[in-house]
């Protein structure tokens, strides 16, 4: 990889993490949030395994691989910014995996445009910022079609 290559990606990286980082103390805490943490929480502090996700409408049920998920940072500390800040973390490691996702199939001009395009998207952004389903998806996502 070039050096400039290196650079636009390193800038890319920590623009991302700015918007993603910033401004934690204002994150919007809602009841579904507010279920997600304390349903994890329950699990880490011993009060057993949880089986099954949340139930949405239609009688619809999720996995529970997001309660795992936010147990990682939940053993460490319970307060609901680390948390948060887990999940932003999550999504940064999302924009630097779109890089190379897109560099692999394309070329590092394309993989920087992309990059770049994800790390300023609102709704990407939006979505790191809070605890549900949605927000770890962007990585999951690109690391399954790597796999591919």
């Amino acid at each position: 990889m070039k050096k400039q290559t290196i650079f636009l990606l390193i800038l890319i990286l920590l623009l991302a993490t700015y918007l993603r980082v910033s401004k934690l103390d204002l994150v919007t805490i809602s009841t579904d949030e507010l279920g997600f943490y304390n349903k994890t929480r329950m699990m880490v502090e011993g009060n057993g395994l949880i089986i099954n996700g949340i139930s949405a409408e239609y009688n619809e049920a999720f996995g529970p691989l997001m309660f795992y998920l936010l147990a990682i940072p939940m053993s460490f500390s319970k307060n609901y910014l680390s948390i948060v800040l887990f999940m932003a973390i999550i999504n940064i490691l999302a924009v630097l995996m779109c890089f190379i996702f897109t560099k692999r199939f394309f070329n590092e001009r394309v993989a920087l445009i992309a990059s770049a395009l994800f790390a300023v998207s609102p709704w990407a952004i939006f979505y790191s910022r809070i605890l549900f389903n949605i927000g770890p998806i962007p990585l999951f996502s690109i690391i399954f079609f790597q796999v591919l």
